[in-house]
């Protein structure tokens, strides 16, 4: 620093870097005793030991610090432990250093929070944290110690624990270092954990390390190992170093270029000014080594004396002094020191010794504890808890130190004198108490500050907040504090510019509980003069602004800005800058909240702008007036000294300047007018709105005005200037909202009298400025031109400018008018509109009232509220009649809205009327959605005799009336129909009416009366459709017939007596209605529908009209009843006509019959028999009664034939052939046979011949198939050659010579290619001539058929507990081979019969086959190896797919289809080794099956179904339990009697009677809901193999199978009452089930949230854990 500015004293500033809202988390003496207990605790493995050794080691523990307290108060001294525990819990250092590549200097702030550690930079000033690491909370943060390497790169934090962390700040690293500690890990002696300080080392070689400095003496270096990274290397004890010189370590100083250190011991005595020897003092001096021991101590004779002069008290003397803290200066050649006693001492550090300089004791230190008024108790200097006792001391330069007292305040003091001087005259910086330094950063320095208080951010003032005269104490606030009100007199003297006002002191911002960052750092005026300004610090910025030739216009300025606008800060600020055009700005743009304001703000600004100023003017621009030259010009002749023709630029804007004020001024006094004048003007004027009309003319307020709705203050705007709004005044009136009622702007309304429009009042017009008279009024400016612009762009958009006249009043209020409706859609106020412009006697609206009274009814009475007056153009008079129209109260609205809109219609146009509702009611007539009621409403209303009638013609209400009852489509409006006709005017009113109309009503009754007529019966027409029926002979016969018909068939039916009304009824509608039908044809409807009805007595009665013969005729006879209302039969029917009827009901009725017993057979017996009885009968029903005769007699012979069938069919021979398979011995009886195809009318009687002769053949009847045969041959049947070869290559049939004849006719009528079949026929015939017939007796031989040692395998043997794992008993064994000799070669076993559908058949392979696998599944499981055996003498092996297909896979299936597959494969490859094959075990055979390789296509599917199974095997035998066999989960169902009577794989699989009890099986087959239902119901089981088989049925269903698991799974987990354990076990034998719910999880996992997962809230948490595991397990796939 130079000595000029020494002179006049640092000029500082303090800058806040950055701040820390936080918690004070240092834990309490009671926290950090019972979170010790609590670890000791936590780490006692079991608590009984701890109870148990918890004495034991209490006392332990108590004789141990006894003695570590007895020695360590000897070496420690107390008050330096209560100091360093005094401190802040954050920690802060720095370090310089130079960046890579360049020469600037920068500096690294480490800030150690309680948590994590937080690296800035000097590049932002420390605003931000660059880099952040966490950090684990330690349990005395304020004994944690930091240290930064010389480069910056890496830092070094150790804590009260002894663990070393080390921070790599290039790689973004942390890495922390066990050290072994000096003590006890269970002491909890706070003094043993003291680290005094951290030192980072640099040898002579380049190498660096860490030393840690403990308080016992004890210091442990950190080095690099082979690896390159820190560890522990040596440990130097000082004291046995230097026993009689060292106690323990208080603090220590590393100088790097000398590389020496500076160990501070405690001392016994307090030092003084009579010190002189370092020793003395505590201070040692050592040298860093390269290796070890890396500390050495220098010897001197200092050392000597002082070793001499300790005896042996100050020995073991308890420790009373020492250097708390060491600095060393930029040059290492200084060394101050602060001891625990408060002195401070400057040394001189050579390389060989130490040399005291100076030392001030505690009471020559400055003393601020009087200014800053430290609460608390007092306390002696000497105590560390006293304001002004030092806690901290570092180097601000060679000559001058930083001292940091316990109070908080910080000063520089020079040390070259005698006495320390504050080198800032007098002046401090007071921090909150504890804060911490750190050296000199380049003319900076930086300070940690806590305010634990909670009390408010303080700081005293320095010299720039001293450097103000008395004239701006005013400028500070009120509210600041008076503490330091004698140091700032005492910066003032000293810079000479005090007086005897007194002075405040600052206060900042109220934070609370946090921390902060502070730089103090130097600056120069104009630096501080700006910051002062930024930080609105407007006395000081003053003060230095006056002391260093600073612009002052700026403080005032900003103050101006900053300030509120009154007329004080008009007078005190704004009138105190010199810069005129700066000034006139702000008069133009700052608008004050008050109008008084305002207008003196703006004649500041006409002030500066008046004749006066503007004329002196020069060519710089500025005016000469200064502040004080703002008077009014007085001139009288203006234009004698200013020329318009010769102004410059700068007047011209002036001028414009001068324009634009006067006209905020003019707007400002209308404001006031607007908002009442006096006080109301002061009391609501708002800056806002006033600024927003200063921007706009008086048109652009008008329109804003209108917009907003203020009738009153445009009215009063209006009235101000009625020049400028005059042509304008109806687009103004257009500008407010349609929403807004116009009854509240009417008086704004011009009115018209005489057929001109009255003019309105207004007030004078105003007194020119001097700037618009005369030739100024030619000066333009771009103020002016602006405002032309806005004004003339404004007048552009407007419809209705000019000149107001009547006919431009007339056409606004209608498009006014229409304006309203359209845009908000508000009625009531387009009335309102409406009613304004009549009052204002405007004319030519007559016709927009009216639609505006439709509209209104369409809106408010019609609900059509999106309807419009534009709409309402486009609609025609019908629609719009419809939109009247209203369904829930029709009667109401056609009186008040309907009606009167069709008189307002009539009025315009005759005649529109009656149009309008012609067309109205045709389109409601016609709806089949709407019924007549309305019609029957309108016609109500026109009933004769009302005053007026909706239609007042008579004619045209009949007109309408036929239109409406002919045009209805509906069926249920007959009452509607006889109300409106009976509206109509009748003949007696009318005596001279028209009888043609008349007559048109009688046919309307007519039809109405056959239309009931039908719906008596349940036939629903229309009079439309009747109408339609009428026109079409055809379909008046098929209507007819069809109420005849439904007549017929009606429940209960009707009697005699009914049927003969029914009939006149009949007759007479036909007559009237439906002329085109003859009489005959009436009759025969009428007995073709009771012919029909399906009813004896109904039948007896359409007897009547046949032409019956007496002998047979019914009990009823017809006979002619006189009177119209009676039975009368005009004619019988014809005896043709007759006969066809009852052959077509009796057909019919045989037809419809279900069976033989079925009652319409006794019906169809009925009408055959009044067929025979009819008069001259052709016989035409034989062949419907040999049809019924024919259907008794096959039930007789146990064919129960479908009539249906029998009617229908092309070949009836079928039914002799079933009879024939039905009953056994029929073929014995040819003859009935023959009688019955003659009932079947078949033509070919030997065709039955052949039939009988085959069956016998079959039931090996060969003597009486052998007559047959002789029969067929005489009758020379060419086709019964098959039959003879049957019967020739028959084996039983012995007689050969019979034989050779059959052959003879078979060849004689066989085709040419069973020639060969029949020779090689005729060759063994001719053989067995010669040699006898021998019996073939199969043999049993195990060899010959490998497969059949199968039943000795051991893996069927799990179903039979009981029996041998090697071999079966004998009885059981001998079964099975019997059964194998006779299934396993069907060739061979040509004598085996077996029982299907209770018939013996001997069939080919394939049926075979199906027996085998139908044998394996019913004896499953009953005998497994049965079922194996039957499987192994399958012919095709392929087939035993179906049998493994068809059972559930449960573990014994898996394990037999393996066994099987993998013997098969074993015995193809290896047919040598049959025995050793069967003897393998199961184990070995899985294992052995794989590894055959083959080429065989056969073998290799074998090995495919092998591996399928064996893998399943596998895997369900995994997925068992211990306790849980095979057999458990086997099929447990009761074997059949026979094997004749099992059923095929797919009925046991799909039997639903079997699996589901209590099932309803046709509407389990008919309905799906029901089918899926009670399927799920069924999944409720604990059975894993009924649940197999509920799921294959399911799936056979439609049903997914997926699903019935799910329904398990949901009765497994809810209410099946099972254990866990249980769940488990049952979930471990159905894995493949489970693989289902896999593959379709998405839908299990909703299916879960639905159904499961809210009916387990009552489940224990054991069921719960299992369901989420099973329920994850599921989620993962």
């Amino acid at each position: 620093m130079d000595r000029s500015t020494e002179d006049l004293g640092v000029l500082y500033e303090v800058v806040i870097s950055s701040e820390w809202d936080a918690a004070d988390v240092t834990p309490t003496t009671a926290d950090r005793k019972d979170r010790l207990e609590a670890d000791a605790a936590s780490n006692v493995p079991y608590p009984w030991i701890a109870k148990l050794l918890f004495p034991i080691l209490w006392i332990y523990s108590w004789i141990s610090w006894r003695l570590s307290e007895g020695i360590a108060k000897l070496s420690i001294p107390d008050t330096w432990v209560a100091f360093l525990s005094s401190g802040i819990p954050w920690r802060l250092t720095v370090s310089p250093f130079t960046e890579t590549g360049t020469t600037n200097i920068c500096v690294l702030a480490a800030v150690i929070t309680e948590d994590s550690v937080e690296i800035r930079h000097s590049t932002d000033e420390f605003a931000t944290s660059r880099e952040k690491f966490s950090l684990r909370r330690n349990q005395y943060p304020m004994l944690r110690q930091v240290v930064w390497s010389a480069d910056g790169s890496c830092m070094a934090l150790a804590d009260s624990s002894g663990d070393l962390t080390l921070y790599d700040r290039l790689n973004a690293d942390s890495r922390t270092l066990k050290v072994s500690k000096p003590w006890l890990e269970s002491s909890r002696l706070l003094r043993q954990r003291v680290i005094s300080n951290l030192l980072w080392l640099e040898s002579s070689s380049g190498d660096e390390g860490v030393m840690l400095c403990y308080a016992d003496a004890t210091c442990t270096f950190l080095g690099k190992n082979d690896e390159g990274m820190l560890a522990e290397s040596w440990k130097v004890n000082c004291r046995t170093t230097l026993p009689r010189l060292m106690k323990g370590i208080s603090s220590a100083a590393y100088a790097r270029n000398q590389n020496i250190i500076v160990v501070a011991s405690t001392i016994c005595t307090r030092v003084d000014e009579d010190l002189n020897n370092p020793w003395f003092a505590g201070l040692s001096l050592w040298m860093v080594a390269d290796e070890a021991p890396f500390l050495r101590p220098v010897n001197d004779d200092n050392m000597n004396e002082a070793q001499r002069a300790r005896g042996l008290y100050k020995r073991f003397a308890k420790a009373a002094d020492g250097a708390i803290k060491m600095a060393f200066n930029e040059d290492e050649t200084e060394l101050v020191t602060l001891f625990l006693s408060g002195a401070v001492a400057v040394w001189q550090v050579s390389f060989r010794c130490i040399k005291l300089r100076r030392i001030w004791t505690v009471d020559e230190l400055p003393r601020y504890s009087q200014t800053t008024r430290s609460p608390g108790k007092a306390r002696a200097r000497t105590d560390f808890r006293h304001p002004d006792f030092p806690v901290d001391v570092q180097w601000w330069s060679n000559t001058a130190i930083i001292l940091c007292q316990a109070g908080g305040a910080v000063s520089l003091l020079d040390i070259t004198g005698r006495e320390l001087v504050n080198i800032s005259h007098g002046s401090f910086e007071q921090f909150s108490p504890g804060c911490l330094i750190t050296p000199n950063l380049a003319e900076k320095f930086l300070i940690l500050e806590q305010n634990s208080t909670g009390k408010n951010w303080q700081r005293n003032v320095s010299v720039e907040e001293a450097s103000m005269t008395g004239d701006d104490i005013g400028l500070l606030s009120e509210d600041d504090d008076n503490a330091a009100v004698s140091a700032i007199t005492e910066v003032l003297q000293s810079f000479g510019m005090a007086n005897d006002k007194p002075v405040k002191a600052l206060q900042k911002k109220k934070v609370g509980n946090s921390y902060r960052l502070n730089c103090f750092q130097t600056a120069s005026p104009q630096e501080m003069f700006t910051r002062k300004l930024a930080e609105e610090q407007y006395g000081e910025a003053l003060v230095l602004a006056e002391r260093f030739h600073l612009d002052t216009d700026l403080v005032y300025q900003k103050r101006w800005m900053k300030s509120k606008v009154t007329k004080i800060s008009i007078t005190d600020f704004l009138c105190k800058v010199t810069n005129a055009a700066w000034v006139l700005r702000e008069c133009l743009t700052r608008v004050p909240d008050n109008p008084d304001v305002a207008r003196e703000l703006l004649m500041v600004g006409l002030r500066l702008t008046d004749f006066t100023s503007i004329s002196r003017l020069n060519d710089n621009g500025t005016s000469g007036g200064g502040g004080d030259g703002f008077h009014p010009s007085d001139s009288g002749d203006l234009q004698l000294t200013l020329d318009a023709s010769t102004l410059t630029p700068e007047q011209h804007a002036m001028i414009g300047h001068r324009r634009q004020l006067l006209r905020f001024e003019n707007i400002l006094s209308t404001y006031e007018q607007i908002l009442g004048g006096g006080e109301k003007a002061v009391r609501y004027f708002l800056a806002e709105e006033y600024t927003e009309m200063r921007r706009k003319p008086p048109l652009g307020i008008a329109l804003q005005y209108a917009h907003k709705c203020k009738p009153l203050e445009l009215h009063t705007l209006r009235y101000l200037h009625h020049a400028e709004l005059a042509d304008y005044w109806l687009d103004i009136l257009s500008g407010f909202p349609e929403t807004c009622p116009p009854e509240g702007y009417q008086f704004l309304v011009p009115s018209i009298l005489n057929g001109e429009v009255l003019d309105t009042q207004h007030a004078a017009p105003r007194v020119l400025d001097w700037c618009w008279k005369g030739s100024f009024s030619d000066v333009s400016d771009q103020e002016s031109l602006a405002v032309k612009e806005n004004l003339e762009a404004l007048q552009a958009t407007l419809t209705y400018r000019g000149k107001l006249t009547a006919e431009k009043l007339q056409r606004w209020a209608e498009n006014r008018i229409r304006e309203i409706e359209h845009n908000c859609g508000l009625i009531e106020n387009a009335k309102q509109m409406l009613q304004v412009a009549t009052a204002k006697q405007v004319e030519g609206l007559d016709g927009l009232r009216d639609e505006l009274d439709t509209l209104s009814a369409l809106v408010f009475d019609g609900g059509q509220t999106s309807l419009s007056l534009f709409d309402l153009r486009l609609l025609s008079n019908r629609q719009i009649l419809e939109l009247l129209d209203d369904k829930k109260n029709f009667p109401a609205a056609f009186r008040s809205r309907m009606l009167p809109f069709l008189r307002r219609c009539e009025r315009k146009q005759p005649g529109t009327q009656h149009q309008l509702l012609d067309e109205y009611l045709s389109k409601l007539s016609t709806d089949p959605q709407e019924t007549l009621d309305k019609c029957l409403k309108v016609f109500q209303q026109s009933l004769p005799g009302l005053p007026e009638p909706a239609i007042p013609s008579p004619g045209e209400a009949v007109e309408l009336a036929i239109k409406c009852i002919l045009g209805c489509p509906r069926t249920d409006q007959l009452d509607q129909m006889k109300a409106i006709l009976q509206c109509l005017p009748s003949r007696e009113s009318m005596p001279n009416g028209d009888a043609a109309m008349f007559q048109k009503v009688t046919r309307i009754q007519d039809l109405i009366m056959c239309v009931e007529f039908a719906e008596q019966f349940g036939v629903q027409l229309s009079v439309k459709n009747l109408r339609d029926v009428q026109a079409n002979e055809t379909l008046v016969v098929e209507f007819v017939s069809h109420i005849l018909q439904v007549a017929a068939q009606k429940v209960p039916g009707f009697t005699e007596l009914e049927w003969r009304d029914i009939y006149g009824r009949y007759v007479k509608i036909c007559k009237r209605v439906f002329l085109s039908i003859s009489d005959a044809t009436v009759v025969q409807l009428f007995t073709s529908a009771l012919l029909s009805a399906g009813k004896n007595q109904y039948i007896d009665l359409a007897a009547k009209f046949f032409p019956i013969q007496p002998t047979s005729a019914p009990s009823i006879i017809p006979r002619a009843i006189p009177g119209d209302s009676g039975w009368i039969v005009h004619n019988r029917l014809s005896t043709d006509i007759s006969s066809k009827q009852l052959l077509s009901a009796a057909k019919e009725y045989f037809i419809n019959a279900d069976n033989w017993k079925d009652p319409k057979i006794k019906l169809a017996e009925k009408c055959l028999e009044l067929e025979s009885s009819l008069k001259t009968a052709a016989g035409t029903g034989k062949l419907e009664s040999g049809l019924v005769d024919a259907l008794k007699v096959l039930h007789a012979l146990g064919v129960d034939a479908s009539p249906l069938d029998l009617w229908t069919s092309e070949d009836r021979f079928k039914f002799v052939q079933q009879v024939l398979d039905v009953k056994v011995e029929a073929y014995r009886h040819p003859d009935r046979l023959r009688e019955l195809s003659k009932m079947l009318d078949l033509k070919d009687l030997n065709r039955v011949t052949e039939a009988v002769a085959e069956k016998a053949f079959e039931r090996r009847d060969y003597g009486f198939c052998r007559d047959l045969c002789e029969t067929l041959i005489e009758e020379k049947r060419s086709s019964s050659w098959e039959l003879c070869m049957k019967l020739a290559a028959a084996e039983d049939f012995t007689d050969i010579a019979f034989k050779e004849n059959m052959l003879l006719v078979a060849v004689a009528n066989c085709p040419d290619d069973n020639l060969t079949d029949l020779a090689k026929l005729r060759n063994r015939i001719s053989l067995q001539r010669i040699r006898s017939t021998q019996q073939f007796s199969p043999k049993l031989d195990a060899s010959v058929e490998p497969i059949a040692k199968l039943i000795l395998d051991p893996c069927c043997s799990s179903v039979h507990p009981s029996s041998s794992t090697k071999t079966q008993p004998l009885a059981k064994t001998e079964k099975r081979l019997e059964l194998l000799s006779a299934i396993s070669d069907p060739i061979r076993g040509s004598g085996l019969e077996v029982l299907v559908d209770g018939e013996h058949r001997s069939g080919s392979s394939a049926f075979i086959d199906g027996v085998l696998v139908d044998t394996a599944l019913s004896y499953l499981d009953v005998d497994v190896g049965l079922s194996l055996a039957s499987l192994g003498a399958l012919t095709v092996k392929s087939t035993a797919e179906k049998f493994f297909d068809a059972v559930p896979p449960t573990a014994i299936i898996a394990r037999l289809a393996a066994y099987f597959y993998g013997l098969e494969v074993v015995l193809r490859e290896s047919p040598d080794s049959i025995e050793n094959a069967l003897n393998l075990s199961c184990h070995d055979l899985l294992a052995r099956a794989p590894r055959v390789s083959t080429k065989n296509t056969t073998t290799v599917q074998l090995l495919d179904l092998f591996s399928k199974y064996a893998q399943t095997f596998s895997s369900r035998k995994a997925s068992a339990t211990g306790t849980t066999s095979v057999t458990s989960v086997h099929l447990k169902r009761p074997p059949p009697s026979t094997p004749s009577a099992a059923t095929s794989a797919a009925t046991v699989v799909t039997s639903i009677r079997s699996l589901l009890k209590g099932v309803d099986e046709k509407k389990f087959h008919a309905n799906a809901e029901y089918r899926k239902s009670f399927l799920l119901r069924a999944a409720a089981t604990r059975d894993p193999t009924f649940l197999h088989r509920i799921v294959d049925a399911a799936e056979e269903h439609g049903v997914d199978g997926w699903e019935v698991v799910a329904a398990n799974i949901k009765f497994l987990f809810t209410t099946s009452g099972m254990s866990v354990t249980e769940v488990e076990t049952f979930l471990g034998v159905i894995p493949d089930l489970i693989a289902r719910l896999k593959a379709r999880r998405v839908d299990f996992i909703s299916f879960s949230g639905l159904q499961i997962q809210s009916h387990m809230t009552k489940a224990d948490i054991d069921m719960l854990v299992a369901y989420s595991d099973f329920l994850t397990d599921i989620k993962k796939t």
